[in-house]
């Protein structure tokens, strides 16, 4: 068996999305019976985080949100528009600025 064959008829035989959804699911379900597996939720923040290491919360200290959806569309929108400000504002201007030098 090719490791292509294990991929599309063990691992994933049913590649629509309900196929993998469901897929999803059940390694979920199995990894909650596995003994010593941690299923950690971050939308939970400290409580989650300091239950699973039998801890107390952190009073005063904000839960580290490095990849919220707010922090991840800001970065993104930043490097489009540093992207589009170098191509179409920066590089012709360069460009022009070599022209007119030689």
């Amino acid at each position: 068996i090719t490791i292509t064959d294990f991929i599309n008829r063990c691992a994933f035989p049913d590649l629509s999305d309900a196929g993998l959804r469901k897929g999803y699911e059940e390694h979920n379900v199995r990894m909650e019976r596995e003994e010593g597996v941690v299923m950690l939720r971050t939308r939970d923040g400290w409580r989650g985080l300091c239950s699973v290491l039998e801890c107390d919360v952190p009073v005063g200290v904000p839960y580290p949100r490095l990849n919220s959806h707010s922090s991840v569309l800001r970065n993104h929108v930043v490097r489009s528009v540093v992207k589009c400000v170098v191509k179409w504002y920066l590089l012709p201007l360069a460009l022009c600025m070599l022209a007119m030098c030689t």
